[in-house]
């Protein structure tokens, strides 16, 4: 994630989020039960998650870490659930450890600032993901406030300068040099005739109701729908500040986090509508026989027969 590891905990936080959390049954046989919340169900629990012991065995195969025995790390990683037990938590976790880091910026990173180069390198790493016009807005988010600064920047570990080792002031330099350049270049795009660029957007892949589909089949697998619809809230409330169990799904070809923010706000807001609709016109369940009425249809056209036979 957005933070170096420098302690076991670190490493534990950045380890839950990466691999999709760990199984509820692997977490009720090294914890207490009576202590899973909801809360630690919904955030750190998955199906496709990994196990507990599992998980401490990699972490103890780390050279910063093998000094660890896994018995420690297991009840580490159950600690670090029950101590920051929902998304509230965890946020201020991680932005504590940014602020702690970022007081301890060492010399070495002060006499390697980041150079033109390492723009270039940032901005062709982002490209493969997030269109010039993304890149724009998340540096814009970038330079306002570094500090409470939580997008897309914080995944790319592609080159060899982290921006985010840099000083404050420095990543504000960073990222208006970085949304100077990019401008400059939408600035001075050669404009095409129409008819060379028909073809293309054709082409273009967008999401549609197969990969809201998809996404929906995908998620049914651990959460109810009502969760879903929960979940799509959460996303179209803030799109930016989300950090909740969409983050994990990779099973669909087409990722609904790497749209544009007011793009992803519809979808959600497609999904909900659809899910709702769902839930409301399910067939309602068969009435139940009542017994009572039969008897006493059986009773009359007793009555019947008996009252037929007199008259004969």
């Amino acid at each position: 994630m957005e933070i170096l590891t420098e302690t076991l905990t670190d490493e534990i936080a950045k380890f839950l989020i990466k691999r999709g959390g760990i199984t509820e049954k692997s977490w009720l046989r090294w914890g207490d039960k009576n202590r899973l919340t909801r809360s630690i169900r919904y955030l750190y629990l998955s199906e496709r998650g990994i196990a507990v012991d599992k998980m401490a065995k990699e972490i103890t195969s780390e050279p910063q870490f093998d000094t660890y025995e896994e018995s420690e790390v297991i009840s580490e990683i159950i600690d670090f659930t029950e101590t920051y037990p929902n998304r509230a938590a965890l946020n201020k976790y991680f932005s504590k450890r940014r602020k702690e880091q970022k007081t301890t910026v060492t010399k070495s990173k002060i006499d390697s600032p980041f150079v033109k180069s390492d723009n270039t390198c940032l901005i062709d790493s982002l490209k493969k993901e997030l269109t010039t016009t993304q890149i724009i807005e998340e540096m814009k988010d970038l330079r306002s406030d570094p500090q409470s600064y939580f997008g897309r920047l914080l995944t790319q570990t592609a080159c060899k300068k982290d921006l985010f080792s840099q000083s404050i002031e420095e990543q504000k330099k960073i990222a208006e040099s970085i949304i100077q350049e990019l401008s400059v270049t939408k600035k001075s795009t050669i404009l095409v005739p129409v008819s060379n660029i028909i073809k293309p957007l054709k082409n273009e892949r967008v999401y549609n109701s197969s990969d809201s589909k998809c996404l929906i089949d995908s998620l049914k697998k651990e959460l109810t729908t009502t969760q879903i619809i929960e979940e799509m809230k959460d996303l179209r409330s803030n799109p930016k500040s989300y950090f909740g169990r969409l983050l994990t799904q990779t099973a669909c070809k087409k990722d609904l986090l790497s749209l544009p923010i007011e793009e992803q706000k519809k979808i959600a807001s497609s999904i909900i509508k659809d899910l709702t609709k769902r839930k409301k016109t399910r067939t309602p369940p068969e009435k139940p026989v009542d017994i009572r009425k039969g008897i006493q249809r059986l009773v009359l056209w007793g009555l019947g027969v008996v009252a037929l036979r007199k008259i004969w």
